[in-house]
């Protein structure tokens, strides 16, 4: 499996929200409902692939449709981080859930707009892929938390968690294949900055997706933050 350096970060990822979820089963749909909502993102792939970095893919897949099973795996998995990592941080719930075709709505503008703020950062500005991703993360972010202030600290408290859970994984798979991020990664796509090996452009995907990710269940369902029966309120 160490010839398979992104599937080994999805599956890190996957096995943090899951085990996240195996202590709060409430939050089992919130993070399925997040999870297919992020998988348009794995088409985004075409803008890191070959230029940003070089993993080995399943089945080549990447080299063939432009994404891969990875791909999939990774977006599904960090947005089921980002939606269980304040709940299970604070210990407060999400409740009165409103899915159906108002939240789908919601879910289709946020998701869209996303993309198409990233198409125009790479057009307009010529940055990096991995900068526009992480600057219309970051506007996402603030457009939702305008709307919804008072999920503000939630997004904060929880980005910064899920934020800290992938850096995580990206350790571990700096352990697991060492000198990944000098093999894989492209140096001429990164400032050269880095934070305990992972490259700072990592570091500021992995917070800005957590922060983003925090927020998107709790806005497109418009579902509060509230104590759980019998436990003490908490920030």
């Amino acid at each position: 499996m160490a010839g398979y350096p992104f599937l080994i970060l999805g599956l890190s990822l996957a096995a943090m929200a899951g085990a996240g979820l195996a202590v709060r089963r409430d939050l089992v749909r919130p993070a399925g409902v997040s999870a297919l909502a992020a998988l348009p993102f794995a088409l985004t792939e075409r803008l890191f692939y070959p230029g940003y970095w070089r993993p080995r893919f399943l089945f080549n897949l990447a080299d063939r449709l432009g994404f891969g099973l990875e791909d999939l795996l990774f977006v599904a998995a960090l947005a089921a981080l980002g939606v269980v990592a304040y709940p299970v941080v604070s210990g407060r719930r999400l409740a009165a859930h409103a899915l159906g075709r108002p939240a789908l709505s919601r879910a289709v503008a946020v998701v869209a707009g996303t993309l198409a703020l990233c198409g125009v950062l790479l057009l307009a500005t010529g940055l990096s892929s991995i900068v526009a991703a992480v600057l219309a993360m970051v506007a996402t972010a603030l457009v939702l938390a305008l709307l919804r202030r008072e999920l503000l600290a939630p997004a904060l408290i929880g980005g910064t968690a899920a934020g800290a859970g992938y850096f995580l994984c990206c350790l571990f798979l700096g352990w697991v294949v060492p000198g990944v991020f000098q093999t894989i990664w492209d140096p001429g796509a990164l400032s050269g900055w880095a934070l305990a090996g992972v490259p700072l452009e990592e570091v500021a995907y992995g917070a800005a997706a957590g922060v983003a990710g925090a927020l998107f269940y709790p806005f497109v369902s418009r579902s509060r933050f509230e104590t759980r029966r019998g436990e003490a309120c908490c920030p």
